[in-house]
Protein backbone atom coordinates (compact mmCIF):
# COMPACT_ATOMS: atom_id res chain seq x y z
CA UNK A 1 0.00 0.00 0.00
CA UNK A 2 2.75 2.23 0.88
CA UNK A 3 4.83 1.36 -2.67
CA UNK A 4 1.23 2.13 -4.60
CA UNK A 5 0.85 5.41 -1.94
CA UNK A 6 4.39 6.55 -3.43
CA UNK A 7 3.53 6.11 -6.92
CA UNK A 8 0.60 7.75 -7.05
CA UNK A 9 2.28 10.94 -5.50
CA UNK A 10 5.43 10.28 -7.91
CA UNK A 11 2.69 10.74 -11.18
CA UNK A 12 0.90 13.64 -8.75
CA UNK A 13 4.61 15.17 -9.09
CA UNK A 14 5.31 14.50 -12.56
CA UNK A 15 2.24 17.20 -13.33
CA UNK A 16 5.09 19.62 -12.41
CA UNK A 17 5.31 22.67 -14.16
CA UNK A 18 8.93 23.18 -13.15
CA UNK A 19 12.09 21.91 -11.63
CA UNK A 20 12.57 23.34 -8.13
CA UNK A 21 16.24 23.26 -6.27
CA UNK A 22 15.99 23.34 -2.70
CA UNK A 23 19.67 23.95 -0.57
CA UNK A 24 20.23 22.01 2.82
CA UNK A 25 23.40 22.74 5.18
CA UNK A 26 25.22 19.44 6.18
CA UNK A 27 28.36 20.41 8.44
CA UNK A 28 30.69 22.69 6.34
CA UNK A 29 29.14 21.24 3.21
CA UNK A 30 26.25 22.43 0.91
CA UNK A 31 23.76 20.14 -0.61
CA UNK A 32 21.76 21.16 -3.31
CA UNK A 33 18.56 18.53 -4.51
CA UNK A 34 17.01 19.40 -7.57
CA UNK A 35 13.03 17.96 -8.61
CA UNK A 36 12.49 17.26 -11.67
CA UNK A 37 9.67 15.23 -12.88
CA UNK A 38 10.20 12.98 -11.02
CA UNK A 39 14.37 12.57 -10.79
CA UNK A 40 16.32 14.04 -8.12
CA UNK A 41 19.44 15.88 -9.36
CA UNK A 42 21.98 16.10 -6.01
CA UNK A 43 25.40 18.53 -6.23
CA UNK A 44 27.24 19.01 -3.44
CA UNK A 45 30.08 21.23 -2.11
CA UNK A 46 31.97 23.33 0.26
CA UNK A 47 30.05 25.93 2.10
CA UNK A 48 33.24 27.95 1.41
CA UNK A 49 31.98 27.85 -2.32
CA UNK A 50 28.47 29.19 -1.85
CA UNK A 51 29.18 32.38 -3.94
CA UNK A 52 30.77 30.74 -6.81
CA UNK A 53 27.27 29.11 -7.07
CA UNK A 54 23.77 29.25 -8.48
CA UNK A 55 20.99 27.12 -8.69
CA UNK A 56 18.29 27.00 -11.72
CA UNK A 57 14.48 27.16 -12.38
CA UNK A 58 13.54 25.36 -14.75
CA UNK A 59 9.98 25.72 -16.31
CA UNK A 60 9.77 22.84 -19.37
CA UNK A 61 6.29 24.24 -20.02
CA UNK A 62 7.50 27.77 -20.53
CA UNK A 63 11.32 27.82 -21.27
CA UNK A 64 11.73 31.74 -21.80
CA UNK A 65 10.29 32.14 -17.90
CA UNK A 66 13.76 30.10 -16.70
CA UNK A 67 16.33 31.94 -14.58
CA UNK A 68 19.65 31.06 -12.73
CA UNK A 69 19.71 32.22 -8.61
CA UNK A 70 23.33 33.16 -7.84
CA UNK A 71 23.52 32.00 -4.02
CA UNK A 72 24.26 35.17 -1.74
CA UNK A 73 25.27 36.04 2.08
CA UNK A 74 22.41 36.36 3.60
CA UNK A 75 21.80 39.75 5.81
CA UNK A 76 19.29 41.58 7.21
CA UNK A 77 17.74 45.06 5.73
CA UNK A 78 17.62 47.71 8.17
CA UNK A 79 14.06 47.99 9.88
CA UNK A 80 13.82 51.29 8.68
CA UNK A 81 15.05 53.08 5.25
CA UNK A 82 14.40 56.24 3.27
CA UNK A 83 11.76 56.00 0.49
CA UNK A 84 12.58 56.54 -2.73
CA UNK A 85 11.05 58.40 -5.58
CA UNK A 86 9.18 55.58 -6.66
CA UNK A 87 7.90 52.33 -4.40
CA UNK A 88 6.07 49.34 -5.61
CA UNK A 89 4.07 47.62 -2.47
CA UNK A 90 1.94 44.12 -3.10
CA UNK A 91 1.19 41.63 -0.94
CA UNK A 92 -0.57 37.99 -0.56
CA UNK A 93 1.42 36.10 -3.26
CA UNK A 94 0.80 32.97 -2.09
CA UNK A 95 2.66 30.73 -4.92
CA UNK A 96 1.67 32.80 -7.69
CA UNK A 97 4.19 32.51 -9.68
CA UNK A 98 3.04 33.68 -13.10
CA UNK A 99 0.68 36.56 -11.81
CA UNK A 100 4.13 37.76 -9.93
CA UNK A 101 6.21 37.62 -12.92
CA UNK A 102 3.71 39.18 -15.15
CA UNK A 103 2.89 42.06 -12.79
CA UNK A 104 6.78 43.11 -12.29
CA UNK A 105 6.90 42.96 -15.83
CA UNK A 106 4.06 44.81 -16.84
CA UNK A 107 4.88 47.60 -14.16
CA UNK A 108 8.66 48.03 -15.14
CA UNK A 109 10.15 46.36 -12.15
CA UNK A 110 12.23 43.42 -14.63
CA UNK A 111 12.34 42.88 -17.77
CA UNK A 112 10.99 39.44 -19.38
CA UNK A 113 14.66 37.82 -18.37
CA UNK A 114 14.07 38.62 -14.96
CA UNK A 115 16.96 41.65 -14.89
CA UNK A 116 16.06 44.37 -12.39
CA UNK A 117 15.34 47.97 -14.87
CA UNK A 118 13.45 49.63 -11.68
CA UNK A 119 16.77 51.22 -11.04
CA UNK A 120 17.52 53.07 -7.15
CA UNK A 121 13.58 52.18 -6.55
CA UNK A 122 11.86 49.76 -4.03
CA UNK A 123 9.75 46.54 -4.21
CA UNK A 124 8.14 46.26 -1.18
CA UNK A 125 6.45 42.89 -0.25
CA UNK A 126 3.85 43.05 2.78
CA UNK A 127 4.02 39.18 3.80
CA UNK A 128 2.24 36.03 2.71
CA UNK A 129 4.47 34.42 0.15
CA UNK A 130 3.41 30.74 1.01
CA UNK A 131 0.18 28.34 0.67
CA UNK A 132 -2.44 28.04 -1.68
CA UNK A 133 -0.17 28.39 -4.98
CA UNK A 134 1.37 25.83 -6.68
CA UNK A 135 4.41 27.97 -7.15
CA UNK A 136 5.78 28.43 -4.00
CA UNK A 137 9.36 27.99 -4.13
CA UNK A 138 9.40 29.50 -7.74
CA UNK A 139 8.31 32.29 -5.89
CA UNK A 140 10.88 32.65 -2.87
CA UNK A 141 13.79 31.97 -5.34
CA UNK A 142 12.52 35.15 -7.27
CA UNK A 143 12.66 37.26 -4.96
CA UNK A 144 15.84 35.94 -3.18
CA UNK A 145 17.50 36.91 -6.46
CA UNK A 146 15.67 40.17 -7.20
CA UNK A 147 17.47 41.40 -3.95
CA UNK A 148 20.63 41.34 -4.89
CA UNK A 149 19.92 42.28 -8.71
CA UNK A 150 18.40 45.27 -7.20
CA UNK A 151 20.91 46.15 -4.87
CA UNK A 152 23.85 45.96 -7.01
CA UNK A 153 21.71 48.89 -9.01
CA UNK A 154 21.29 50.98 -6.01
CA UNK A 155 17.43 49.86 -5.43
CA UNK A 156 16.28 47.56 -2.42
CA UNK A 157 13.69 44.36 -2.68
CA UNK A 158 11.80 44.63 0.98
CA UNK A 159 10.29 41.33 2.18
CA UNK A 160 7.95 41.26 5.54
CA UNK A 161 6.49 38.45 6.74
CA UNK A 162 2.91 37.53 6.90
CA UNK A 163 0.55 35.21 8.60
CA UNK A 164 1.46 31.90 5.96
CA UNK A 165 5.26 32.32 6.33
CA UNK A 166 4.63 31.92 10.19
CA UNK A 167 2.52 29.05 9.84
CA UNK A 168 4.98 27.30 7.60
CA UNK A 169 7.74 27.96 9.58
CA UNK A 170 5.93 27.05 13.19
CA UNK A 171 3.90 23.89 11.72
CA UNK A 172 1.00 24.84 10.89
CA UNK A 173 0.86 23.15 7.47
CA UNK A 174 -3.08 23.20 7.02
CA UNK A 175 -2.88 25.20 3.67
CA UNK A 176 -0.40 23.78 2.38
CA UNK A 177 -0.26 22.18 -1.30
CA UNK A 178 -0.32 18.43 -1.38
CA UNK A 179 2.90 18.57 -3.52
CA UNK A 180 5.23 20.22 -1.35
CA UNK A 181 4.72 16.94 0.78
CA UNK A 182 5.23 14.70 -2.51
CA UNK A 183 8.55 16.84 -2.67
CA UNK A 184 9.46 16.49 1.06
CA UNK A 185 8.85 12.81 0.52
CA UNK A 186 11.41 12.34 -2.73
CA UNK A 187 14.00 14.25 -0.89
CA UNK A 188 13.82 11.71 2.15
CA UNK A 189 12.42 15.24 4.16
CA UNK A 190 9.46 16.10 6.06
CA UNK A 191 8.14 19.22 4.45
CA UNK A 192 8.87 21.26 7.62
CA UNK A 193 12.46 20.35 6.94
CA UNK A 194 12.25 22.04 3.40
CA UNK A 195 12.42 25.51 5.03
CA UNK A 196 13.71 25.05 8.14
CA UNK A 197 16.93 27.31 9.87
CA UNK A 198 19.50 24.15 7.90
CA UNK A 199 18.11 25.10 4.59
CA UNK A 200 19.04 28.61 2.09
CA UNK A 201 15.55 29.97 2.08
CA UNK A 202 14.76 29.03 5.85
CA UNK A 203 18.06 31.43 6.10
CA UNK A 204 16.64 33.76 4.53
CA UNK A 205 13.14 33.99 5.55
CA UNK A 206 14.49 33.99 8.79
CA UNK A 207 16.72 37.42 8.50
CA UNK A 208 13.11 39.12 7.38
CA UNK A 209 11.06 41.34 9.29
CA UNK A 210 7.77 41.71 11.25
CA UNK A 211 7.31 45.24 10.50
CA UNK A 212 9.37 47.68 8.55
CA UNK A 213 9.04 51.80 8.69
CA UNK A 214 10.23 53.14 4.79
CA UNK A 215 9.96 56.68 4.51
CA UNK A 216 6.60 58.02 5.61
CA UNK A 217 5.37 54.10 5.61
CA UNK A 218 4.54 52.00 8.19
CA UNK A 219 4.69 48.39 6.27
CA UNK A 220 3.75 45.07 7.68
CA UNK A 221 1.05 42.51 6.72
CA UNK A 222 -2.05 42.62 8.57
CA UNK A 223 -2.04 45.88 11.19
CA UNK A 224 -1.32 47.56 14.82
CA UNK A 225 -4.49 46.93 17.28
CA UNK A 226 -4.57 48.37 19.94
CA UNK A 227 -3.51 45.72 21.90
CA UNK A 228 -0.19 46.07 20.19
CA UNK A 229 -0.06 49.96 20.19
CA UNK A 230 -0.43 50.06 23.77
CA UNK A 231 2.97 48.42 24.44
CA UNK A 232 4.67 51.44 22.31
CA UNK A 233 7.24 49.36 21.60
CA UNK A 234 9.41 50.98 18.39
CA UNK A 235 10.00 48.81 15.35
CA UNK A 236 13.43 48.06 16.15
CA UNK A 237 11.80 46.12 19.51
CA UNK A 238 9.37 44.73 17.63
CA UNK A 239 11.17 42.73 15.40
CA UNK A 240 13.51 41.58 17.91
CA UNK A 241 11.11 40.25 19.86
CA UNK A 242 9.23 38.33 17.03
CA UNK A 243 12.12 36.60 14.99
CA UNK A 244 13.55 34.03 17.79
CA UNK A 245 9.48 32.97 17.95
CA UNK A 246 9.17 32.42 13.51
CA UNK A 247 9.75 28.65 14.09
CA UNK A 248 7.75 28.43 17.45
CA UNK A 249 5.13 30.62 17.47
CA UNK A 250 2.65 27.72 17.83
CA UNK A 251 5.47 25.99 21.19
CA UNK A 252 4.78 25.59 24.50
CA UNK A 253 7.35 27.59 25.14
CA UNK A 254 5.96 30.63 23.82
CA UNK A 255 5.93 33.09 26.77
CA UNK A 256 2.91 34.47 27.78
CA UNK A 257 4.17 38.12 27.10
CA UNK A 258 4.73 36.81 23.06
CA UNK A 259 1.01 35.85 22.92
CA UNK A 260 -0.79 38.84 21.76
CA UNK A 261 2.15 39.06 19.01
CA UNK A 262 1.22 35.97 17.46
CA UNK A 263 -2.62 36.07 18.14
CA UNK A 264 -5.76 37.86 16.44
CA UNK A 265 -4.37 41.13 17.76
CA UNK A 266 -0.62 40.16 16.39
CA UNK A 267 0.75 42.37 13.27
CA UNK A 268 0.68 39.45 11.52
CA UNK A 269 -3.30 38.43 12.07
CA UNK A 270 -5.55 41.50 12.83
CA UNK A 271 -8.33 42.54 10.90
CA UNK A 272 -9.39 45.70 12.01
CA UNK A 273 -9.06 48.12 9.52
CA UNK A 274 -11.18 45.79 7.05
CA UNK A 275 -13.54 43.63 9.18
CA UNK A 276 -15.88 44.46 12.40
CA UNK A 277 -14.85 45.06 14.94
CA UNK A 278 -13.18 48.17 12.97
CA UNK A 279 -10.22 50.28 13.91
CA UNK A 280 -11.24 53.37 15.38
CA UNK A 281 -10.19 56.69 13.83
CA UNK A 282 -8.33 57.47 16.85
CA UNK A 283 -6.25 53.93 16.97
CA UNK A 284 -5.47 55.06 13.49
CA UNK A 285 -4.34 58.16 14.12
CA UNK A 286 -2.32 57.54 17.21
CA UNK A 287 0.07 54.61 14.99
CA UNK A 288 0.80 57.31 12.73
CA UNK A 289 1.76 59.56 15.90
CA UNK A 290 3.43 57.03 17.49
CA UNK A 291 5.44 55.71 14.21
CA UNK A 292 5.82 59.04 12.62
CA UNK A 293 4.53 57.96 9.44
CA UNK A 294 1.50 58.72 7.03
CA UNK A 295 -0.42 56.33 6.27
CA UNK A 296 0.19 52.24 7.15
CA UNK A 297 0.30 49.54 4.21
CA UNK A 298 -1.00 46.09 4.90
CA UNK A 299 -1.90 42.77 2.92
CA UNK A 300 -3.80 40.30 5.20
CA UNK A 301 -7.46 41.17 4.27
CA UNK A 302 -8.86 40.34 0.63
CA UNK A 303 -10.46 43.16 -0.82
CA UNK A 304 -11.86 43.72 -4.65
CA UNK A 305 -9.28 46.23 -5.25
CA UNK A 306 -5.58 47.25 -3.69
CA UNK A 307 -7.40 51.04 -2.15
CA UNK A 308 -6.69 53.72 0.10
CA UNK A 309 -8.67 53.40 3.20
CA UNK A 310 -9.61 56.30 6.38
CA UNK A 311 -9.27 59.08 4.36
CA UNK A 312 -5.77 57.62 2.96
CA UNK A 313 -3.94 56.86 6.19
CA UNK A 314 -4.34 53.20 5.66
CA UNK A 315 -3.84 51.05 2.17
CA UNK A 316 -4.96 47.66 1.91
CA UNK A 317 -3.24 45.50 -0.80
CA UNK A 318 -4.19 41.64 -0.71
CA UNK A 319 -6.60 41.34 -3.61
CA UNK A 320 -6.77 37.48 -3.85
CA UNK A 321 -4.23 36.60 -6.65
CA UNK A 322 -5.27 33.35 -7.06
CA UNK A 323 -8.48 35.05 -9.10
CA UNK A 324 -6.30 36.66 -11.40
CA UNK A 325 -6.73 39.74 -9.58
CA UNK A 326 -3.09 40.37 -8.89
CA UNK A 327 -3.17 44.21 -7.70
CA UNK A 328 -0.41 46.47 -6.53
CA UNK A 329 0.39 50.04 -4.84
CA UNK A 330 2.70 52.19 -6.85
CA UNK A 331 3.87 55.33 -4.95
CA UNK A 332 5.55 58.29 -6.47
CA UNK A 333 7.31 60.32 -3.39
CA UNK A 334 8.00 63.33 -5.17
CA UNK A 335 5.47 64.28 -5.72
CA UNK A 336 3.78 62.15 -3.25
CA UNK A 337 1.14 60.89 -6.01
CA UNK A 338 -0.14 56.82 -5.05
CA UNK A 339 -1.61 54.63 -8.08
CA UNK A 340 -3.47 51.53 -8.10
CA UNK A 341 -1.40 49.18 -10.88
CA UNK A 342 -2.14 45.70 -12.48
CA UNK A 343 -1.55 42.95 -14.62
CA UNK A 344 -1.57 45.40 -17.64
CA UNK A 345 0.58 48.11 -16.26
CA UNK A 346 -2.23 50.59 -16.77
CA UNK A 347 -2.29 53.32 -13.47
CA UNK A 348 -5.30 54.32 -11.77
CA UNK A 349 -4.63 57.54 -9.68
CA UNK A 350 -5.96 57.29 -6.08
CA UNK A 351 -4.27 60.18 -4.65
CA UNK A 352 -2.15 62.98 -5.33
CA UNK A 353 -0.63 64.74 -3.11
CA UNK A 354 0.23 68.58 -2.72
Amino acid sequence: MKRISFCILTLLFCCALSAQPYVFYNGNNIIVKTLDSPSVHIDSFAAGEKLKRSVRIHFPQNPGWDFEVPLKTISDNPSKSKATGRMLFLSDIEGEFAELRELLIANNIIDNQYNWIFGKNKLVVCGDLFDRGNNVTEELWLLYKLEADAAAKGGTVHVILGNHDIMNMSGDWRYVQPQYNVHAQLLGKTYGELFDDNTELGKWLRSKHTIEKIGDNLCLHAGVSSEMLSRQLSIGELNSMTRPWYAKSKSKDLPDEMVDFFNDNGLFWYRGYFTEPFASGSLIDSTLSFYNVKRIIVGHTVADSAALYYHGKVVGLDTDWHLGNAEAILVESNPDRIYRVGLKGKREELYQGK
